[in-house]
């Protein structure tokens, strides 16, 4: 007999792995695909940020927790930008010119710089947004009150509205899903940074995946 694990890959999407093959299939209506399907990777990415990330972020919010709704977002916008170059850069220029290219009302007085020194720096190495120098006595706040923009910075301070900040970041995501199945020259710039990863764990993905839950098939609705 062939021992079979499967494997979660996104919400919606599991991975059998065996000796013989790896299949991946969309739980939702039972499609499968080979294992290097461009489709496949295209769907099953979508699941991922949707259902990991964006989803969450909007029910923490529903709960009233901002702090950490921007928190799981934040990481995405480098993410994205690379993506769309098909290779990582820098840190810091992936990062700030994905933040121009999300929040165009941000550009005055280094505003995208604190971005990335005060939030995304410091979510990353401090778990928690982090001001500038005592000297500069910049600061950030994160609410939860509705505003037209996602992001204001004024009489250093930088005020992140939550929702339209999560909400932005998800429609640019949005766009890109939309970009990389008509624009050939966008999927395969995509495809570079995906098949990097993915090729790489072929035979490992217990370290990027999560393993389904015993009752997976009777409590779908928990994990999607």
């Amino acid at each position: 007999m062939t021992s079979e694990r499967i494997i979660q890959l996104s919400p919606n999407f599991t991975l059998t792995l065996s000796l013989r093959e790896k299949r991946i299939k969309d739980t939702r209506n039972n499609q499968e695909y080979d294992f290097d399907n461009e489709i496949a990777s295209t769907l099953v990415f979508q699941d991922r940020m949707q259902g990991w990330f964006f989803k969450p972020a909007l029910e923490l919010l529903n709960n009233n927790y901002a702090m950490a709704s921007v928190h799981l977002v934040t990481p995405l916008i480098e993410a994205l930008e690379i993506y769309h170059k098909g290779e990582a850069g820098s840190s810091k220029s992936d990062f700030t010119n994905q933040a121009k290219q999300i929040f165009t009302s941000l550009s005055k007085n280094g505003a995208i710089t604190f971005l990335y020194h005060g939030v995304r720096c410091g979510f990353a190495h401090k778990g928690f947004p982090q001001g500038a120098s005592s000297a500069e006595q910049r600061n950030i706040v994160i609410s939860l009150k509705q505003n037209n923009d996602p992001i204001v910075f004024e009489s250093n301070c930088l005020t992140i509205y939550a929702r339209p900040y999560v909400e932005s970041i998800q429609k640019a995501f949005e766009e890109f899903y939309e970009k990389i199945k008509t624009d050939s020259e966008a999927r395969d710039k995509f495809r570079n940074v995906w098949s990097l990863h993915w090729n790489m764990k072929k035979n490992s993905f217990g370290h990027i995946s999560e393993d389904i839950p015993d009752d997976f098939k009777t409590n779908h609705d928990r994990y999607s």
